[in-house]
Parts: C-alpha cells; sequence; structure tokens
C-alpha cells in the first residue's frame, strides 16, 4: 500500500473508532446508565462529536482526499474516495461548534423523553424537544438552504428529495387507504389470542432462541431492554435491544425479529472495509429493508407461524392453550387503526410513516411550531387512522426518534418496506418459496441470501443501483403493494 492509500485510510479508520465509541456511549446511556449520570454523558458525548466532526472537516483531511485520488486504483477505492468527498463536502458546512451543541441537546432530550413519555408529559419534554428542533434546523438550512429537508433525506438515504417522496408517499397513502377499508375487520379476537401473560425471562428466551434461528451470532452482540428498540455498533460488536410488555408477547418478540435483522447486516459487512467510508450499510433505507423483512416477510408469514407455534405453546406454559397456528398467523396479521407505530400491522404501519415525513417536513421548513407538535399530530392521525390518541405517549411521544435528532430516518421504514418485497421476489427465483425455507427452519440460508446480496457490499453502489442489481428493477411501490394484495386477498376473502 502506497503512503497517499495508508494515510487515507488510516485517518478514516480513526474517525470510524472515534464514533465506535460515541456509539457505545449512546447505547449505555439508554441500557446501562445511572439516572443522574445525564449531564456527565452529554459533555462527553459532546466532546466526541466535535473532535470527530474536526477530524472529518479540517484542513489535513481535505489534503489527504486530494492526494488520494491519484491512487484509488479498484472498486473499493474508488467508492471510498467517493464516499469520503461526498461526506466531506456535507460536513464542511455545518460549523464544528454546531454538531457538538447538536450532540449535547439530543443527549439532554433522550433523557427527558424518557422521563416525561410515561406521565404523558410533552410540556415537560418541550423545552428539550424545541432545542433539538431548532439545532437541526439550523443544520439543515446550512446544509441546502433552498430545501433543507432535503439535507437530511440525504444523510439516510443518498440522493432521496422531497420532490420524490411527495408524490410516492401521496400515491402510497390513497393505496393503503383504500386496502385498509377492504380488510380492516370490527370485532377482531386478535387481543384475545395475543393477550396471554407470559413473564419476561420467557419472553427473553424466546427472542435468543429467534435470533440464533437466523444466524445472528452472540459472540460478536448482545441483547438488553430500553425505552424504545434500537441496534448501534457493527462487525464484532452488535448491540440490540428489545422492551418487554408480559401481557402482549409480539412486543418483544417483533421487536427482536427486527433488531435483529439490523444486526445481522452490521454483521455481514466485509470485514476488510467496515472502518471505511464505503464499508458501512448501503443506507438507512437499505437498512429498513432487512429489519421489516425478518419483522414481517418472515415474522408475520403463515409458514413461521406453522414452525414455530409449537415452541411458542411449549415455552410459554398454559398462556396461549387452545390457540393454533392459524389463529397466531391471522391475530398477528389482523388488519386495524392503532395508535403504535412499532406495533402496526403490515397495511396500516406506512400511513404511521407518512404522518411523521409530513410533521417532520414542516417542523424544518418552519411551518409547524414544536410546542403545536401533539394538536397537529392528533388532527393528523384522526384523518388518516379516523381514532384520536387518548394521550401523548400513545401518539406525538411514542417514537425516540425526534429527541435524538434522527429527522428525516421516518421516511426509511417505507423505503425498506418496498424494498423488501422487491428483494424477497428475487430471493424466491433464486432460492425457491420462502414459505419452504421458514417451514424447514432454514433460515441461515435467507441470511446467507442477505449477506451476499446486500450486508457485504457497504456502500459500493448507490441504494438504488443495488436494488437494480439485486432484483433486475429500478426501486418501485409494486412488488410491495402486490405482496400485501397477494397476502391480505385471501385472509379477508
Amino acid at each position: 500500500m502506497n503512503n497517499r492509500k495508508e494515510n487515507f485510510y488510516k485517518a478514516y479508520r480513526e474517525i470510524h473508532n472515534l464514533m465506535e465509541a460515541q456509539q457505545v456511549l449512546e447505547w449505555d446511556q439508554q441500557v446501562m446508565m445511572p439516572v443522574k449520570g445525564n449531564d456527565q454523558r452529554a459533555g462527553s458525548l459532546s466532546v466526541l462529536a466535535k473532535i470527530a466532526h474536526e477530524k472529518m472537516t479540517s484542513p489535513s483531511m481535505e489534503e489527504v482526499i486530494r492526494e488520494f485520488e491519484s491512487g484509488a486504483d479498484d472498486d473499493w477505492d474508488r467508492a471510498n474516495l467517493r464516499e469520503a468527498k461526498r461526506f466531506f463536502d456535507r460536513q464542511r458546512k455545518i460549523p464544528s461548534a454546531l454538531i457538538a451543541e447538536k450532540s449535547r441537546a439530543c443527549a439532554m432530550a433522550q433523557s427527558a423523553w424518557e422521563k416525561a413519555k410515561p406521565a404523558s408529559d410533552f410540556q415537560a419534554f418541550l423545552p428539550s424537544l424545541d432545542r433539538v428542533i431548532s439545532i437541526t434546523r439550523e443544520i439543515a438550512a446550512l446544509g441546502n438552504p433552498e430545501e433543507p429537508y432535503d439535507f437530511l433525506l440525504d444523510d439516510y438515504e443518498l440522493g432521496m428529495t422531497v420532490r420524490e417522496l411527495d408524490p410516492l408517499f401521496e400515491s402510497l397513502k390513497q393505496r393503503i387507504r383504500e386496502m385498509v377499508k377492504k380488510y380492516s375487520r370490527t370485532g377482531s379476537d386478535a387481543d384475545k389470542v395475543l393477550g396471554g401473560t407470559v413473564p419476561r425471562d420467557i419472553q427473553e428466551k424466546i427472542g435468543r432462541f429467534f435470533l440464533a434461528e437466523m444466524g445472528l451470532d452472540m459472540e460478536a452482540g448482545r441483547l438488553d431492554v430500553s425505552a424504545h428498540p434500537f441496534t448501534s455498533g457493527t462487525m464484532n460488536d452488535v448491540r440490540l435491544t428489545t422492551r418487554y410488555r408480559e401481557d402482549f408477547l409480539p412486543t418483544s418478540l417483533f421487536g427482536v425479529l427486527h433488531e435483529g435483522g439490523h444486526a445481522l447486516y452490521e454483521q455481514g459487512l466485509d470485514p476488510e472495509h467496515f472502518r471505511d467510508p464505503a464499508g458501512q450499510a448501503c443506507s438507512l433505507g437499505i437498512h429498513e429493508s432487512q429489519s421489516r423483512f425478518w419483522e414481517n416477510l418472515i415474522g408475520r408469514s403463515r409458514a413461521f407461524w406453522g414452525k414455530y407455534h409449537p415452541m411458542i405453546l411449549s415455552e410459554t406454559g398454559g398462556a396461549f392453550a387452545g390457540t393454533t397456528a392459524e389463529d397466531f398467523y391471522r391475530a398477528v396479521n389482523s388488519v386495524r387503526a392503532s395508535f403504535i407505530r412499532v406495533e402496526a400491522d403490515e397495511v396500516t404501519y406506512n400511513l404511521h410513516i407518512i404522518l411523521r415525513y409530513e410533521i417532520e417536513k414542516g417542523l424544518i421548513r418552519g411551518e409547524i411550531r414544536t410546542a403545536d407538535l401533539p394538536e397537529i399530530w392528533n388532527a393528523k392521525f384522526s384523518d388518516l387512522f379516523g381514532i384520536e390518541p387518548p394521550s401523548h405517549n400513545l401518539g406525538v411521544m411514542q417514537d425516540v426518534h425526534w429527541s435524538v435528532g434522527l429527522i428525516g430516518y421516518f421516511p426509511t421504514y417505507s423505503l425498506g418496506n418496498l424494498y423488501s418485497a422487491q428483494i424477497a421476489r428475487a430471493m424466491q427465483k433464486e432460492l425457491g418459496g420462502l414459505d419452504e425455507l421458514i417451514s424447514a427452519g432454514r433460515l441461515t440460508e435467507v441470511k446467507n441470501y442477505m449477506r451476499e446480496k446486500v450486508h457485504r457490499h457497504g456502500k459500493l453502489f448507490p441504494p438504488r443501483d443495488l436494488i437494480r442489481m439485486i432484483t433486475g428493477s429500478p426501486p418501485s411501490a409494486e412488488p410491495f403493494l402486490e405482496y400485501l394484495s397477494c397476502k391480505y386477498d385471501p385472509l379477508f376473502a
């Protein structure tokens, strides 16, 4: 390796190490940190964010990138150069002091959210949230004065814009609302089927069983509990969380399947390149395609419950006595308006995302005041779902994303749904029926397919190109809508 190439990779791997340390501190804050530690942690995170940003945008880093241009001589080099230049150009628009200020504000808002959410006390949360929104709005305006929200979108999904998302989501909203009318049923017995009491330790045992079935390396990962499920870390230090409701097993079960999909992606990156600019996950939309695939196309399938219902019955004692695999399949696919996004069925889920997208866009454009969020949330929710949240923790306060500054992230969940259906179609052509693999308990073959087609490529290809490479077609909503119709038409015939 020549000196110019060596300098480039050394510089970026050092930055990656700093960001890994920041991730561990953020994980600890949500999982292990004492309640009184928040001020200290906010200070530590702020300093790390400032140091990393200064290194990313320094004149010496610009020189390292410039010198590497003549030494980039293979596909990984060229992809790393492309991503380094893109990242440098984005980051140098933002002062390091503002990055540090946002990091501190998010750490404080995270703690405020955790305290205020159980009491549904939006007013107690408001000052911290408003600070995060204000700083994020300032950063977005510096990044793209014409359409600030595009600057945030592009951070999570390369090349994505409001101009593209607006018509996509408007069309999706109309199609989904038609499906909700078609598939919703009153008097559903889903809660009766799923509402058996299962102690937390048994739920954890079940979750760990499924992580093993998926092929997650638990010597390179760990499962913990947090107020809102998430995954952090990469390669040999991947940390995922879930949460437990002893009166509703699906909360933890689908949380584990979802976060397990994220964790498999991080463990499946190329071990030679995961610290490099192009070695990390392709995009958040692609990342969510993995989590939504495992949660829904696997976990909500008839084949999954046919295979694993006996195990659930055995592990949970008499909690679900008298139920059948078909009872569970129908219950976890019941279509109905509900308040909590992460517990929503596949049909209504994208409406939850579109709601958040429309509000985020208004916040960043300055069209919505933070103080007015509850009123606006409830009005939009009522319009989309026909019901109004009875409390803020079932409404505007349910998600952690805004408190930790992940504004622009929500649209990637819907993109992940669309991508997952396209990938599933390609997988079935190559491996045979997905139901057959699930019924035989061959979930590691699904993991291996994803590792080969998605995980190992990192950012070698932009999201659109990766989807086209895997499926032979550009990203489209049609495979997802067709998947829903093929699944739900027989259920409600």
